[in-house]
Order: C-alpha cells, then structure tokens, then sequence
C-alpha cells in the first residue's frame, strides 16, 4: 500500500514540478516533460547544455551568476524567484530551490532543481498597480 501511494505521489510531483538535474558545472543531465514543455524544448536540445541556456546573455555575463554556480558546486543550496527565457525567448518566472546532492564523500555530485512557474502571478503583480491607477482615474464622481 505504501508503494503504491509513493509511486502516485511521484507521478503527481512529476506532473506538478519542473525537475532539472544538473552537474557541478550546471550542465544538464536529465530535465522532465514538465520543463521540456513550459520551456519550449525537447531533452535532446538541453542534455549537455548549459543553464546559461535559460538566461539572457547580459545576465550570464555577470559574476553573480558565476558566483551562484560556484556555491552550488561548494554544496550549498539556493532558492528563490528566477527570471528565465524559454526557447522561443518568452519570459518565464520559476520559484526553484537548487540543492547539491553530495556522493559517499561528501562531494557534491550534482545539483537537483525543482521549481513551480510563477509567471502569471509574476505578471500579474507587476502590472497591478497600473491597472489600480486607471480605475481610480476613470472612478465616476
């Protein structure tokens, strides 16, 4: 009975999550159907690839993002809201949490992203208070 419940609860987290494997270095190694699809590719398209695939290259150019790559390979962990760019160059907006899973001897081995799309709430708080400021302008007297 617990098997099965497990089995379940993975497919449900499967179908819910972006779940993307990573080396060290932030090169892909496996990504699910879920990312493959929000972003617009297929799994032969981004094995091997690097992250640096989903950024513009302006903020891959920056030591920040160098920086965050080297803490992860160091085994620390990382969350928080990431601006992305899917294939076609569309924005897209993750909550992710990297963790680095570590071997037998404590060496992180590689690093696990899994990450929920946030975009149309991103969207939609961004473009809230223009959308408060008309209606309070056309608010009738």
């Amino acid at each position: 009975m617990v098997d099965g419940m497990t089995t379940r609860l993975q497919r449900a987290m499967e179908a819910l999550q972006l779940l993307v494997e990573f080396d060290r270095e932030g090169y892909f190694l496996a990504a699910n159907g879920t990312f493959l699809e929000l972003f617009g590719y297929r799994n032969d398209e981004v094995a091997g690839q690097h992250h640096r695939l989903l950024v513009d290259s302006q903020e891959a150019s920056e030591p920040e993002y160098g920086a965050f790559w080297a803490e992860l390979a160091r085994g620390h962990s990382k969350s928080g809201r990431f601006r992305c760019l899917s294939k076609s160059g569309e924005e897209i907006w993750i909550d992710a949490n990297y963790y680095s899973l570590l071997d037998d001897n404590g060496t992180v081995e590689r690093i696990v992203m899994t990450a929920a799309d946030v975009t149309e709430r991103e969207k939609g708080a961004r473009t809230a208070p223009r959308c408060l400021r008309l209606s309070i302008m056309r608010r009738p007297s």
